[in-house]
Protein backbone atom coordinates (compact mmCIF):
# COMPACT_ATOMS: atom_id res chain seq x y z
CA UNK A 1 0.00 0.00 0.00
CA UNK A 2 1.52 3.23 -0.77
CA UNK A 3 1.44 6.16 1.28
CA UNK A 4 0.49 9.87 0.26
CA UNK A 5 0.88 12.79 1.71
CA UNK A 6 -0.48 15.83 0.81
CA UNK A 7 1.48 17.33 -3.08
CA UNK A 8 3.64 20.40 -1.88
CA UNK A 9 4.17 19.57 1.70
CA UNK A 10 6.81 19.61 3.80
CA UNK A 11 7.87 16.31 5.24
CA UNK A 12 9.87 15.97 8.36
CA UNK A 13 10.82 13.12 9.85
CA UNK A 14 11.59 12.84 13.32
CA UNK A 15 12.73 10.17 15.92
CA UNK A 16 11.84 11.65 19.45
CA UNK A 17 15.14 13.09 20.60
CA UNK A 18 15.05 16.98 21.63
CA UNK A 19 16.72 17.51 18.08
CA UNK A 20 14.15 15.96 16.05
CA UNK A 21 11.49 17.85 17.83
CA UNK A 22 13.05 21.18 17.17
CA UNK A 23 13.74 20.09 13.61
CA UNK A 24 9.78 20.52 13.59
CA UNK A 25 9.50 23.19 15.11
CA UNK A 26 11.67 24.77 12.26
CA UNK A 27 9.68 22.88 9.56
CA UNK A 28 6.39 24.19 10.85
CA UNK A 29 7.61 27.95 11.01
CA UNK A 30 9.33 27.72 7.64
CA UNK A 31 5.66 26.29 6.16
CA UNK A 32 3.23 29.03 8.19
CA UNK A 33 5.77 31.62 6.02
CA UNK A 34 5.32 29.83 2.59
CA UNK A 35 2.14 28.72 3.35
CA UNK A 36 2.53 24.78 2.85
CA UNK A 37 0.85 21.78 5.15
CA UNK A 38 3.21 19.60 7.01
CA UNK A 39 3.61 15.96 7.74
CA UNK A 40 5.73 14.47 10.25
CA UNK A 41 6.96 11.15 9.80
CA UNK A 42 8.22 8.43 12.06
CA UNK A 43 9.90 4.98 10.01
CA UNK A 44 10.22 2.27 12.27
CA UNK A 45 11.20 -1.66 11.75
CA UNK A 46 9.91 -4.12 12.64
CA UNK A 47 12.54 -6.53 12.35
CA UNK A 48 11.79 -9.99 14.24
CA UNK A 49 15.05 -11.76 13.81
CA UNK A 50 16.36 -9.10 16.67
CA UNK A 51 13.31 -8.72 18.62
CA UNK A 52 13.56 -12.50 18.74
CA UNK A 53 17.04 -12.17 20.47
CA UNK A 54 16.86 -8.70 22.23
CA UNK A 55 13.44 -8.98 23.87
CA UNK A 56 12.77 -12.71 24.00
CA UNK A 57 10.00 -12.58 21.08
CA UNK A 58 7.87 -10.36 22.97
CA UNK A 59 8.21 -7.72 20.71
CA UNK A 60 5.84 -7.53 17.97
CA UNK A 61 5.26 -5.12 14.83
CA UNK A 62 2.13 -3.60 16.90
CA UNK A 63 4.65 -3.06 19.83
CA UNK A 64 6.97 -1.26 17.35
CA UNK A 65 3.96 0.23 15.14
CA UNK A 66 2.19 1.77 18.65
CA UNK A 67 6.20 3.02 19.80
CA UNK A 68 6.72 4.70 16.67
CA UNK A 69 2.87 6.28 16.96
CA UNK A 70 3.40 7.83 20.03
CA UNK A 71 6.45 9.92 18.81
CA UNK A 72 4.45 11.19 15.98
CA UNK A 73 1.38 12.09 18.27
CA UNK A 74 3.83 13.59 20.46
CA UNK A 75 5.64 15.65 17.56
CA UNK A 76 2.02 16.99 15.95
CA UNK A 77 0.58 17.90 19.27
CA UNK A 78 1.22 21.30 19.82
CA UNK A 79 0.55 22.21 16.33
CA UNK A 80 -2.80 20.42 15.79
CA UNK A 81 -4.46 23.81 16.27
CA UNK A 82 -2.84 25.31 12.98
CA UNK A 83 -4.74 22.36 10.96
CA UNK A 84 -2.18 22.13 8.46
CA UNK A 85 0.20 19.48 10.51
CA UNK A 86 -0.43 15.72 10.51
CA UNK A 87 1.77 12.61 10.81
CA UNK A 88 2.64 9.23 9.89
CA UNK A 89 3.73 6.09 11.48
CA UNK A 90 5.61 4.22 8.22
CA UNK A 91 6.82 0.48 8.85
CA UNK A 92 10.10 0.66 6.66
CA UNK A 93 13.78 0.74 6.02
CA UNK A 94 15.16 3.61 7.49
CA UNK A 95 15.60 6.47 4.99
CA UNK A 96 14.02 4.80 2.24
CA UNK A 97 10.29 5.82 2.95
CA UNK A 98 10.94 9.44 3.54
CA UNK A 99 12.89 9.35 0.38
CA UNK A 100 9.67 8.18 -1.19
CA UNK A 101 7.80 10.61 0.36
CA UNK A 102 9.90 13.37 -1.45
CA UNK A 103 8.29 12.50 -4.68
CA UNK A 104 5.19 14.41 -3.51
CA UNK A 105 6.70 16.91 -1.18
CA UNK A 106 8.24 20.00 -1.71
CA UNK A 107 10.93 20.16 0.66
CA UNK A 108 12.10 17.18 2.95
CA UNK A 109 13.76 17.80 6.31
CA UNK A 110 15.57 15.55 8.68
CA UNK A 111 17.73 16.46 11.39
CA UNK A 112 21.40 15.23 12.17
CA UNK A 113 22.80 13.99 15.20
CA UNK A 114 26.53 13.61 13.00
CA UNK A 115 27.88 10.37 15.54
CA UNK A 116 31.15 10.00 13.70
CA UNK A 117 34.04 11.42 12.18
CA UNK A 118 33.74 9.14 9.40
CA UNK A 119 30.20 11.18 8.35
CA UNK A 120 31.69 14.44 8.96
CA UNK A 121 28.84 16.85 9.55
CA UNK A 122 25.76 14.50 8.38
CA UNK A 123 25.28 11.42 9.91
CA UNK A 124 24.52 8.56 7.42
CA UNK A 125 21.25 8.76 7.70
CA UNK A 126 20.99 12.90 6.70
CA UNK A 127 23.55 11.61 3.80
CA UNK A 128 20.97 9.50 1.98
CA UNK A 129 17.89 11.15 2.68
CA UNK A 130 20.05 14.53 0.73
CA UNK A 131 21.65 11.80 -1.86
CA UNK A 132 17.86 10.26 -3.28
CA UNK A 133 15.40 12.88 -2.22
CA UNK A 134 13.21 13.87 -5.46
CA UNK A 135 13.19 17.12 -3.65
CA UNK A 136 14.42 19.89 -2.09
CA UNK A 137 16.06 18.08 1.29
CA UNK A 138 17.55 20.54 4.21
CA UNK A 139 19.37 18.77 6.76
CA UNK A 140 19.31 20.82 10.55
CA UNK A 141 22.40 19.98 12.67
CA UNK A 142 22.06 19.11 16.08
CA UNK A 143 24.41 21.94 17.02
CA UNK A 144 22.60 24.77 14.97
CA UNK A 145 20.65 27.26 16.71
CA UNK A 146 19.67 29.42 13.28
CA UNK A 147 18.74 27.94 10.08
CA UNK A 148 17.73 30.16 7.27
CA UNK A 149 16.26 29.27 3.94
CA UNK A 150 15.32 31.36 1.08
CA UNK A 151 12.54 30.47 -1.37
CA UNK A 152 13.79 30.91 -5.45
CA UNK A 153 10.67 32.56 -6.64
CA UNK A 154 11.07 30.65 -10.34
CA UNK A 155 10.22 27.43 -9.05
CA UNK A 156 9.05 28.02 -5.62
CA UNK A 157 11.54 25.83 -4.07
CA UNK A 158 13.88 26.48 -1.72
CA UNK A 159 16.93 27.49 -3.38
CA UNK A 160 19.53 27.80 -0.44
CA UNK A 161 20.18 27.44 3.01
CA UNK A 162 22.73 28.92 5.37
CA UNK A 163 23.07 27.62 9.09
CA UNK A 164 24.96 29.44 11.92
CA UNK A 165 25.46 28.23 15.24
CA UNK A 166 25.42 31.05 17.90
Amino acid sequence: MKVTIPTGSIVVGVDGTEHSLATVQWAVDLALAVGRPVTIVNVYRHDQALAEYAWAGSYTIDDAFAAAATIVREAVAPYLHLGTVTGLAINGDGWRPLVELSADAWLLVVGSHGHSLRHGILGSFAQKVVAHASCAAIVVPDVARRVAATVDAANERPATVAMAAG
